[in-house]
């Protein structure tokens, strides 16, 4: 009895010691944790460089974060579905506080412009953060409007409202053995963006034309699907986007869309699709207008159900009377070709009402990246006050 007793002890030490020798190796790997254990968040964000023809909306891609700006962020545990709702358990919302002072004791923000700041919960520590197998996974939403949404505004014609109706999306997943570290972020627009580019003949009075100066009112997309949907099942790569589409249902359905106005201006001359230029009987360049128009609305295949896409109306010479033009799908496409709205990407459509005013003309359609918004910033709870 007593020898049986003596190998069961002799046995529980090996155990003991090897139990030992595990965790040493395991913690020889794993970077040392801040003291306080704050989660500390690191992203970049690219400059936008103007192009001809760039849009005010596209300026402020390069300055995107104002003060009190959030980004909610999620750490998922045992492959949990994301929630990004006020008070949703599990998340937590960051506030970019330029004005944040500080102290020697903080990580050096010199090469990171962007302080977020978290409230008054904390925000997340390592010291309780749960992994989902063999590393960290973080989800993240940016909301310019400080709101979350689950559908995309209609009414994007006023004030910041173009702007307010974007969405930037981050994933990222971190190794155990990186613990401690800072988590890096790479935030994309979530949507697609449309931008009309139209040229319009004017005139001073309705001898030469129907149409006065600054005639293009009104510019919406027709039935458009607002509502969205995160694909969070997907297996991606690390720091890629996210599949978002558009969805349906019984609360969220097809709206119009209206688009905000970004410029107009005058043309000395406009040419035709032909690349011949528009003169009139005297040889005499027509006046034309140029307006840009731009909308967002979530990805969704909605040109290949021949449906009108976008309206226009103008304002004629005769009081309260309007013109509209409608853009169909089929006038868009080249060679039978199907354009879509893709997750940041933007189409760009250029075109011309002709000089008789009675047809409205594609001149080019493309599909373009929307650039990368990328932030950076370090994400981290308030030094505590004393």
């Amino acid at each position: 009895m007593n020898k049986i007793t003596y190998i069961i002890q002799i046995m529980a030490l090996s155990l003991l010691v090897g139990s030992c020798s595990m965790e040493e190796e395991i913690g020889a790997n794993i970077p040392p944790v801040r003291e306080d254990g704050a989660v500390e968040f690191l992203a970049t964000l690219g400059s936008v460089e103007d192009e001809p023809g760039g849009s005010e909306s596209d300026k402020y891609e390069a300055n995107y974060f104002s003060s009190d700006d959030e980004i909610r962020i999620y750490c998922p545990v045992s492959y949990s579905k994301p929630h990004f709702e006020n008070g949703a358990p599990g998340m937590h919302i960051y506030k970019y506080n330029p004005q944040s002072i500080q102290e020697s004791e903080n990580t050096d923000w010199s090469n990171w412009p962007y302080r977020f700041d978290a409230g008054i919960d904390g925000g997340f520590n390592w010291l309780t953060l749960q992994p989902t197998s063999i590393y960290y996974t973080f989800e993240a939403l940016h909301f310019p409007g400080k709101k979350y949404f689950d559908k995309v505004p209609a009414n994007q014609s006023k004030g910041d409202s173009l702007k307010m109706a974007d969405m930037l999306i981050a994933y990222h997943r971190q190794s155990l053995d990186q613990r401690g570290m800072p988590v890096k972020l790479t935030f994309y627009h979530a949507f697609a963006k449309v931008k009309v580019i139209v040229k319009l003949p004017v005139s001073q009075d309705v001898t030469e034309g129907p149409f006065p100066s600054k005639a293009l009112k009104t510019v919406y997309m027709k039935d458009m699907l607002t509502g969205y949907e995160v694909n969070y099942t997907q297996v991606i790569s690390n720091d890629a986007l996210r599949n978002v589409t558009a969805t349906v249902d019984s609360n969220k359905g097809r709206e119009d869309v209206y688009m905000e106005e970004i410029t107009c201006r005058e043309l000395d001359k406009v040419c035709d699709k032909d690349g011949n230029p528009i003169v009139d009987e005297n040889d005499k360049p027509i006046k034309y207008e140029e307006y840009i128009f731009e909308g967002i609305v979530p990805a969704q295949s909605f040109l290949s159900e021949g449906q009108d896409f976008i309206y226009f109306k103008v304002r004629t010479h005769e009081e309260g009377k309007f013109v509209t033009y409608r853009l169909k799908p089929n006038s868009v496409g080249q060679d039978g070709a199907t354009l879509a709205l893709t997750s940041s990407e933007v189409l760009v459509l250029n075109l011309l009402v002709d000089k008789n005013e009675s047809e409205l003309v594609v001149l080019t359609a493309e599909v373009k990246p929307w650039n990368k918004a990328e932030t950076n910033m370090v994400i981290q709870p308030k030094p505590k006050s004393n």
